[in-house]
């Protein structure tokens, strides 16, 4: 790991030999929003409405429990794009994620 930086409120970006990987959690509406895929790196795949669906379903599951719900997400940026990170637009970080999972706590 080269580095760990938080950039408030959504965002944590963990530094690899091979690419810089920002990771973001947040209300699942507005995360997966931003999402395209389900995944990151050679397992992504586009997300379908039935993914969102299905999602959504499972975070009304876990709400009904009495937890809060959070879904993360991702994205892979080759390794040159961490010295940029942090001047770089919130949107440009927030495009063509992969939703990774909800987090009930």
């Amino acid at each position: 790991m080269i580095f760990f930086s938080v950039r408030p409120p959504l965002y944590a970006f963990l530094g690899r030999l091979s690419n810089v990987q920002p990771d973001m959690k947040g209300a699942v509406e507005r995360v997966l929003d931003r999402c395209s895929y389900i995944g990151i790196g050679e397992s992504r795949r586009p997300i379908t409405q039935e993914d969102r669906d299905s999602i959504i379903k499972h975070m009304g599951a876990l709400a009904d429990e009495g937890l809060r719900v959070l879904c993360l997400a991702g994205t892979q940026l080759p390794h040159a794009g961490k010295d940029s990170i942090k001047t770089a637009a919130r949107a440009d970080l927030e495009k063509d994620c992969g939703v990774l999972g909800l987090v009930g706590i």
